[in-house]
């Protein structure tokens, strides 16, 4: 035998014996975790007052607003967002990006910390400087530095709920997944995600369903929304165009994303309708690194394209909260996989860019179910036959089927709101530990 085959044959014997290991240590953890959970709340018996943290790490994904603000007018509660790196960047731009987030959380009233010191260069220790009782991670993967992940919060009151809402079959898988076991508390967006999840985590017992609280402010009738749009001496329809950032052999298998087709179609489309539409572009955060990378794009292309839809009159670059952008458009256009749910409580007719035929076989039971409640667009005429059909003329056949859809899969238990779920379900166990 070769000693290059050996070697081979000795990586692969040390790799397969790493995963049992990590197999046996993440197991032995799951059974401790709920034991440190109960511990933790013996500890809070009789306290008056909670520091809730929630983990942030991009504003596009901040989906509690309307838990923070229950909480912040609770004097039981402390609420403090903490800005994450997100360690996918490199070092300049992930601390750019820091300091844009703490900006965005600062100005919209949050009380909000920068887990980097633009001073020192020193990272923020959360149980020392900060002392949490409950702690919200806004995302389930390893995508920050080690002691903003959960292995470090294992003797926490961790909590969850998706940053998007849960539509492709790779979820239901993601359940089985460590993060999900090591929680306190994962919060569920229906019974049927309930369902996946009974059936694929290691430890069920911890997921509420409670419903979708980033969709509490779109289906608020009493909220007023603010204007993001570009003005116009034009009345114009209002239309998101939200790629996905699934881009071919950058897809993870799924490759959802259209944008490779239809970017030059989109910027066409505008330019010819100036008059009559505005077209918001909003893509996935990840796009634009991933385009970075692309043979046929790379840095200096993605920044003029990401560029001209910011300049263009009857065009805009959207990379923040979206709230407001859903409740004042007309429609959108995408292929994004959270948004084949989320657009659907704003009510308005949307349009899925169908870059896999198939794609309801990468779906999940109420992914299938959510993606027939959209109009689907094969080429660059279906594009154009939505706009002027539906947006345009008002032609929406489809909006009494959507409104049936949300009433019966997409309402929140207890006749409340899914913050509201929240907060009852986290009061409740700190006041009755």
């Amino acid at each position: 035998m070769s000693d290059c085959l050996t070697n081979k044959l000795l990586k692969l014997f040390k790799e397969q014996i790493s995963k049992i290991v990590k197999s046996v240590i993440d197991a032995s953890l799951i059974f401790m975790v709920p034991l440190w959970h109960r511990r933790k709340l013996k500890k809070l018996r009789g306290r008056k007052k909670f520091k809730i943290v929630f983990f942030a790490l991009n504003s596009s994904a901040w989906k509690f607003e309307t838990l923070y603000r229950l909480m912040e007018k609770d004097e039981h509660f402390d609420p403090l967002i903490l800005v994450c790196p997100i360690t996918y960047y490199d070092r300049d731009n992930m601390i750019r990006l820091m300091d844009k987030e703490y900006d965005y959380f600062r100005s919209h009233g949050y009380s909000v910390l920068n887990s980097c010191n633009s001073g020192t260069g020193n990272w923020l220790d959360v149980k020392k400087e900060i002392a949490p009782d409950v702690i919200f991670f806004t995302h389930p993967w390893d995508m920050s530095r080690p002691q903003y992940l959960i292995r470090n919060y294992l003797d926490h009151l961790t909590c969850y709920s998706p940053y998007g809402f849960y539509v492709s079959d790779l979820h239901r898988k993601s359940y089985s997944d460590f993060f999900y076991s090591a929680l306190w508390r994962n919060f569920l967006e229906t019974e049927i995600h309930k369902g996946f999840y009974s059936e694929m985590s290691k430890r069920p017992s911890n997921g509420v369903v409670t419903g979708y609280p980033w969709a509490d402010l779109i289906t608020d009738k009493n909220y007023k929304p603010g204007n993001p749009w570009k003005k116009s001496i034009y009345n114009l329809k209002r239309i998101i165009w939200a790629p996905h950032h699934t881009i071919p052999e950058q897809g993870n298998s799924i490759d959802f994303s259209s944008f490779l087709t239809y970017s030059g179609i989109m910027i066409s489309v505008a330019e010819r309708l100036h008059d009559r539409i505005q077209i918001a572009f909003k893509p996935h955060p990840l796009l634009k690194k991933k385009l970075y990378t692309d043979p046929g794009w790379g840095k200096e292309r993605t920044d003029k394209y990401y560029l001209k839809w910011a300049l263009m009159d009857n065009g805009q670059l959207c990379e923040d909260d979206y709230s407001d952008l859903f409740l004042t458009s007309d429609a959108m256009i995408h292929d994004s996989m959270s948004f084949i749910a989320e657009y659907l409580y704003a009510g308005k007719p949307s349009l899925f860019l169908m870059n896999d035929p198939d794609i309801e076989k990468r779906l999940n039971e109420i992914g299938k179910l959510a993606v027939r409640q959209h109009y689907h667009a094969f080429n660059e005429k279906d594009i154009s036959d939505f706009i002027e059909d539906v947006v345009l003329a008002g032609n929406d056949i489809k909006e009494d089927e959507r409104k049936e859809f949300c009433n019966i899969y997409l309402k929140p238990p207890n006749s409340v709101t899914a913050s509201e779920n929240i907060f009852n379900e986290i009061r409740a166990c700190l006041f009755n530990a």
